[in-house]
């Protein structure tokens, strides 16, 4: 049986050909399509470019039947088996095996598994096409959609079906649009698109998920036919920013000795030497009183010279605030601190994201006592301490059908004789010793509920194996632990804190009114409980605290965002009263 191989390009569909001509059809007919840039968003399709561009891999398929530019030929004018039976105009033959040429990509014993349910006696010319057919799609559901297969022109002996594997290779990538960006970062950080290669979905889709995480920079690759059959030329669309950003906040996130306000300000570029390297600087006062709250803090972000996903951060602090200060980390107390944070991405299981983060501090504070006798003057005394703890900190990420949850789980160690000694940490507590151990945990949970609302809980909390210095506790009140208390009211060793909100729809939406309005009301209950460890005979353990009230947060363009709580404190605390209530609010400009 004779199967002739047959120029398709410029003649309509054939009987017993239909697969492989329709298949270049479509692509001619699709031919404006293929240079519009898409963006599919899920982890199903390639994730290729901005927002709301959706192209799904079928569609991939057929973009680069045309990209390809090779032709696909077959034939099904003769078909005949072994025993030269006729079936209407279809000759009947027998298929034992395919013989496969030109496949570098997949195991051999792989493919005639593939194909094994393809043989078999009494089959036809539309059997060959579907057994073609059938092999793009292994090669596709491999992985590989730039490869086609041919019908190449061959007798049928011996039940023997010759099938052509053509890999598809890029053969150029150029690069347009980018301003801020130079086109030999882009085509470094996307090597898989480099030409010469084939193009392997998977490796594909990561390397575009870590290059659009960027918020200042996002790339589409467009498929275009390429000047030799054979080849696909690849254009990356760039959309890019200025990757300077800035931002100012107010609130009242202050404690019960210091004036209400809070003035703090960032200031990071993050494209430093076209590597992607973020510099950053923060302050933190006291507008109503400048000398009640002073704190400055930098930081160098980069991408670590030994493994180029893993990240690598220094910053340093000065503070003279008791309030929790720092964007991304956090510092309570007076002092100096230096630190180094190392970020390993671990491989991701489907949706579920995860990463480990180590961390070594050198920290120096003091702390001013307030020694008085009755009748007597006071007497300040200021007790300095240095130490070095470490720290392991893994987080993780799960988005679902219905919501997203986020855990973290961190253990913090100090040592003896790294910078501590444990006479400066008896000097501000007793029993402190400085190789102390805390294990914290944390857990976020968004929830979708009917009729549009929210549902949001956050879990955290800890357990040390000695007391601890003012500086390491675990503190509780204030905006973003319990409402209706004032910033880091109550300190303990040991600590749970938990916060339930209930969020409405987006009001705006519902109201059809200014998109670039955004109100989301909701109402919470807040509640943290501390302990200390061997405290002394006259010391009093800290207790819980717990809040309860309603808030709105949204944002007005995409320059301005705003929070206010009002909250109720429905417990005793040393300054504060069940039945007290007050007013948390923060509004922030960014560009």
């Amino acid at each position: 049986m004779n199967i002739k191989q047959t120029h398709t390009s410029f003649i309509p569909p054939l009987r017993g050909a239909g697969g492989v001509f329709h298949f270049f059809n479509e692509g001619i007919s699709r031919k404006q399509k293929v240079f519009t840039p898409p963006l599919p968003p899920s982890r199903e399709e390639l994730y290729i470019g901005f927002k709301n561009w959706k192209i799904s891999l079928i569609t991939w398929i057929v973009i680069l039947g045309l990209v390809l530019g090779v032709e696909n030929h077959s034939s099904a004018e003769s078909a005949k088996d072994t025993s030269g039976k006729e079936s209407g105009n279809d000759l009947i033959f027998k298929i034992d095996s395919f013989e496969i040429t030109g496949n570098t990509l997949l195991p051999e014993q792989e493919i005639n598994q593939a194909m094994q349910a393809m043989t078999g006696p009494h089959k036809t010319s539309d059997d060959v096409e579907k057994a073609r057919s059938a092999l793009e799609a292994f090669y596709r559901e491999k992985g590989y959609p730039t490869v086609l297969v041919n019908i190449p022109e061959q007798s049928v002996t011996e039940g023997i079906v010759r099938l052509e594997v053509i890999e598809g290779r890029i053969r150029i990538m150029a690069v347009t649009g980018n301003r801020y960006y130079t086109k030999e970062k882009i085509i470094k950080d996307l090597p898989s698109f480099a030409p010469g290669e084939i193009l392997y979905m998977p490796q594909a889709r990561r390397e575009l998920n870590i290059i659009n995480r960027n918020p200042d920079f996002k790339v589409a690759p467009v498929l275009m036919p390429g000047k030799y059959p054979g080849t696909v030329d690849v254009e990356m669309k760039v959309k890019d920013k200025f990757p300077l950003h800035a931002s100012l906040e107010l609130n009242n996130r202050s404690t019960h000795s210091t004036t209400d306000l809070r003035l703090n300000g960032v200031i990071h570029y993050d494209n430093l030497w076209q590597k992607e390297h973020s510099i950053s600087f923060q302050f933190q006062t006291s507008p109503e009183d400048t000398d009640e709250v002073q704190a400055l803090s930098g930081s160098y972000l980069l991408h670590a010279p030994w493994k180029d996903e893993h990240l690598l951060a220094v910053f340093g602090v000065w503070s003279d605030s008791d309030t929790a200060f720092g964007q991304d980390f956090q510092v309570i107390g007076k002092g100096f601190l230096v630190g180094i944070r190392y970020v390993i991405p671990l491989p991701e299981y489907f949706t579920y994201t995860h990463h480990m983060t180590l961390g070594i501090d050198y920290k120096d504070f003091e702390e001013l006592l307030d020694f008085q006798e009755t009748g007597e003057e006071s007497q300040d005394e200021t007790v300095p301490i240095t130490y070095m703890p470490v720290s392991f900190v893994y987080g993780a990420f799960l988005p679902d059908g219905s919501g997203q949850t986020g855990f973290t789980a961190g253990l913090s160690l100090g040592f003896r004789g790294a910078a501590n000694q444990q006479r400066d940490f008896e000097n501000k507590r007793y029993k402190s010793r400085g190789n102390y151990v805390i294990a914290e945990l944390g857990l976020e949970r968004t929830q979708k509920l009917p009729a549009k609302f929210q549902g949001w809980v956050k879990l955290s909390g800890r357990v040390t194996d000695q007391p601890l210095i003012s500086n390491e506790q675990f503190n509780a009140g204030g905006m973003d632990s319990v409402r209706g208390y004032k910033e880091s009211e109550v300190l303990g060793d040991n600590g749970f804190q938990s916060t339930v909100e209930l969020r409405s729809p987006e009001l705006m939406s519902l109201m059809q009114a200014l998109d670039q309005v955004n109100i989301i009301p909701y109402i919470f209950y807040d509640y943290a409980a501390l302990r200390n460890k061997d405290p002394l005979p006259s010391e009093k353990q800290p207790g819980d605290l717990q809040g309860a009230g309603m808030g709105v947060r949204g944002s007005i363009t995409r320059y301005l965002t705003y929070q206010v709580d009002w909250g109720m404190a429905l417990s005793n605390s040393d300054k504060t009263e069940s039945g007290d209530s007050m007013i948390h609010f923060k509004v922030k400009g960014s560009f």
